[in-house]
């Protein structure tokens, strides 16, 4: 674990807890009493962790067991067969590609005028930032937890160990088995603590912490997933747990106080770093923003609760429909394939020939009789049976949005492009609901991003970006433009400090192979119908206006750039032309008209190709719109 600090002050806790020293924040009393806290928040959320590893267990196709452990169903109690489909697994893997294909990108727009530029090097920082963070996995493990359990966890926090010290934001997919909160709040902002606990190597937090003697003693437990095969070692292990606390303190307003955000560090009785016994941060807190760094994105929620529940919790019983069904149905044919007989005691005949099919022929003691051997009826199951597992199926894929449309498939009848896209985006409203969350929880972390550069990017860093026609370009990033900045008043009065804010508007990376051959086929059109003509600016903005898709905003600036360029060139051509000798202006004019005068040139070969040979146009708008069903804005 990649604990948030690794320089212990001086005076640092011994195995016998902090020494009473006057003034010490964290002392052994305080310190029982917050050990106290997390053990009772630790028992208040055993059934949420039990919870969510039993969901996982689904996910690992441990169904039988599950339910077993549950008594709501006798499902392999006789150890035979028992079936375990992938209705639900299916379910989570469908879900995970939407929100795959709707992968979130950052953009920072200002609130004020003056901060236009910062907010411009903030939309180029920002996702080389989180792409060093490995943004698209920590995106893929954060959905992953959010479909399975019913939630997802993202952690941002600053990492002082990044560049060889000089330290930089990390963001991270949390386990919530590892995290401990109040269990009656309905927001994690609202816990009074918040601890994350997990297993550390004795030897490297020795290194780490040096002038800290840790304890020999074996690490406290912490809830974990089963291992199917592997075994969890715990020797030369300790729990470290990191405690996150808010601290009410005064605003210089009467009955007005703000909270600061403390940080503290510790493993059995030691105490490996408090923030409030730091001067750097005893005042000021751990973080200027005063947040937890963890940000909670809930499936479907429950109310007074800070997780919620996922496909598996939905799905769970119509799944367990289908397993029985299967599991009756398969053994009923195996029952049909394989013939068993019914023999009567003493009848004569060897029960080993009988059975051996390599014996062509099997003697018999006495008379043949159907008396001393019967075949045992067999009766197949009817239609109804397989009737009432597909009604089980189509139950678990309508609950859980995963029908035929939604995957690309139509139903019986439905040929029409238009009609099938339409299936689809009704059937892609679940995806663009849940993405759209989690978009705002991506806009927080991003945000969180922001402030940890506002607080800790002192010295100027370099960042390799896409500049003009896709070049790359280097640019330097600190956080002097972040800082508070002194205000004029009236009067050249003082005005006080503003400080500069910034909103986060998040958007779906236009990433896929359609989506670009859709986008170069719009602008192959524009540049068809001449709305690239300065000479029909007008007509093209009033057309465009009407209009809505990616990039609107930007073209149409473009257009009316375009405009005023080619009035103000038409001025100066006929000042040119006002001040040139008689002999010149024949050649100036021709010149004028020949650059001036034409129309936008047409494509080579005849009008834009259609994305593909043959395919109407309806087909192919029905198609783009189909491929953008799963993102929030509708692609």
């Amino acid at each position: 674990m990649e604990l948030e600090q690794q320089v212990v002050p001086q005076g640092s806790a011994k195995s016998a807890g902090p020494p009473a020293v006057a003034g010490r924040k964290i002392d052994r009393a305080r310190l029982m009493e917050i050990q106290d806290i997390y053990s009772r928040y630790r028992s208040g959320l055993e059934p949420l962790y039990e919870h969510i590893k039993q969901c996982e267990e689904w996910w690992r196709q441990h169904n039988d067991e599950c339910e077993r452990s549950d008594g709501t169903v006798e499902i392999g109690k006789d150890g035979g067969f028992v079936s375990r489909s992938t209705w639900l697994v299916n379910v989570c893997i469908s879900k995970h590609a939407d929100a795959m294909d709707a992968m979130p990108e950052p953009v920072i727009l200002p609130r004020e005028e003056s901060d236009q530029q910062t907010a411009t090097a903030l939309s180029k920082v920002l996702p080389c930032v989180l792409e060093l963070n490995g943004i698209r996995e920590v995106w893929s493990g954060w959905k992953w937890r959010k479909l399975r359990h019913g939630g997802g966890v993202v952690k941002t926090t600053w990492d002082p160990s990044k560049h060889n010290g000089l330290g930089d934001i990390s963001v991270q997919s949390a386990n919530v088995l590892n995290l401990a909160w109040k269990p009656t709040v309905g927001d994690i902002q609202d816990s009074p603590y918040v601890f994350h606990a997990e297993y550390v190597d004795r030897t490297a937090l020795a290194a780490r912490y040096p002038k800290v003697e840790l304890e020999q003693t074996a690490p406290m437990q912490i809830a974990s997933f089963r291992q199917d095969k592997e075994t969890e070692d715990l020797r030369g292990m300790v729990t470290v747990v990191e405690c996150y606390y808010k601290v009410a303190v005064p605003t210089g307003v009467p009955g007005v106080s703000r909270n600061i955000l403390h940080y503290l560090v510790y493993t059995g009785d030691t105490v490996l770093y408090a923030s409030e016994d730091d001067p750097d941060h005893a005042v000021r807190g751990w973080y200027d923003h005063g947040l937890y760094p963890y940000d909670f994105d809930i499936l479907f929620p429950k109310e007074g609760s800070v997780w919620g529940m996922g496909y598996i919790d939905i799905g769970r019983n119509a799944q367990t429909k289908v397993d029985l069904l299967d599991t009756a149905m398969i053994k009923n044919a195996m029952v049909g394939a394989i013939p068993r007989y019914l023999k009567r005691s003493g009848g004569g005949i060897s029960t080993e020939s009988f059975l051996d099919l390599n014996k062509a022929v099997i003697e018999v003691d006495g008379d043949i009789s159907e008396t001393g051997l019967r075949e045992v009826p067999y009766k197949p199951l009817e239609g109804n049976h397989i009737a009432l597992r597909d009604a089980a199926i189509q139950e678990l894929r309508e609950t859980t949005g995963n029908t035929e449309s939604s995957t690309g498939n139509s139903g019986s009848g439905v040929t029409a492009a238009s009609a099938i896209a339409a299936l689809q985006e009704a059937s892609g409203k679940v995806s663009r609901d849940e993405n759209a969350v989690s978009y705002e929880v991506f806009s927080r972390v991003c945000r969180k991003c922001i402030e940890l550069m506002r607080q800790f990017y002192d010295l100027p860093r370099t960042f390799r970006i896409t500049g003009e026609a896709g070049a790359p370009q280097f640019i330097s990033f600190d956080n002097r433009q972040l800082k508070p900045r002194q205000m004029m008043g009236p009067g050249g009065t003082d005005g006080g400090l503003r400080r500069p804010e910034f909103d986060v508007i998040v958007s779906a990376q236009k990433a896929t192979p359609y989506a670009r051959m859709a986008q170069n086929e719009l602008a192959l059109q524009f540049y068809d119908k001449g709305f690239f003509d300065p000479t029909r600016a007008e007509q093209a903005i009033m057309c465009l206006e009407m209009m809505d898709f990616q990039g609107k905003d930007t073209l149409l600036g473009k257009i009316q750039k375009n405009a005023r360029m080619h009035q103000k060139l038409v001025q100066y051509a006929q000042l040119a032309l006002s001040l040139a000798p008689p002999e010149m202006q024949q050649v100036i004019a021709q010149d004028i008209t020949a650059t001036l005068g034409g129309q936008a040139a047409p494509i080579p070969g005849g009008a834009a190709p259609a994305l593909q040979a043959g395919e109407p146009r309806t087909t192919a708008k029905a198609r783009e719109r189909a491929q953008a069903v799963t993102q929030p804005q509708g692609g």
